[in-house]
């Protein structure tokens, strides 16, 4: 029994030819179309940066005004380090308490001072200053504001506020693509 094999629709070379032709055609108009719709993304994308560009900014300057209430108003937070609201929460975070020099002092000069001041105490068994038995004593009233002044030191803690608006799921992926397009449209632009 014979094998059937499928006719062609086409019968001659050329007529393959024009098929490749017209694969090409094909292809070109669908690269024609996707370029198309890509610019008009991005046309979209630059108006949408445009219309909610300055919104980010407007957003950090409101929430640098609620840090600044947050750092005015200490009261709110005897509770606990959050003040929670009901739009959102602001909190804050103190870091550890470090030993620093003071001004334009270096540390050799804060050795030579506690070795001169009599405060040898504060010197660790290398030449160095025993940061941890500086912050003790601070702690502990041993050492005043005034005598880590003299001997070129202070203490600094730092404190971070951050706030954290309750924005609706819906809004929030809003949000996203807003910051997604307007990077987008700056790699466009740098490109």
């Amino acid at each position: 029994m014979a094998k059937k094999t499928k006719a062609s629709l086409y019968g001659s070379v050329p007529e393959v030819d024009a098929a490749f032709a017209q694969i090409v055609e094909l292809e070109l108009d669908a690269m024609r179309r996707t370029v198309a719709i890509r610019q008009k993304i991005a046309a979209l994308q630059a108006q949408m940066v445009e219309v909610a560009g300055a919104i980010p900014g407007q957003i950090k300057a409101i929430e640098e005004q609620i840090k600044l209430f947050g750092q005015t108003h200490p009261e709110l937070f005897k509770r606990g380090q959050t003040l929670e609201l009901n739009h959102g929460a602001i909190s804050f975070r103190k870091s550890n308490p470090s030993v620093k020099t003071t001004g334009k002092h270096s540390e050799e000069g804060a050795l030579q001072q506690c070795r001169d001041t009599g405060y040898q105490r504060l010197i660790a068994s290398t030449p160095r200053l025993n940061k941890e038995k500086i912050l003790r004593d601070h702690r502990e009233g041993k050492l005043t504001d005034e005598e880590l002044s003299d001997l070129f030191l202070r203490i600094e803690q730092r404190t971070t506020w951050s706030v954290d608006p309750k924005v609706p799921e819906e809004v929030q992926g809003v949000l996203e693509q807003t910051e997604t397009a307007a990077k987008a449209t700056k790699k466009t632009k740098a490109a």
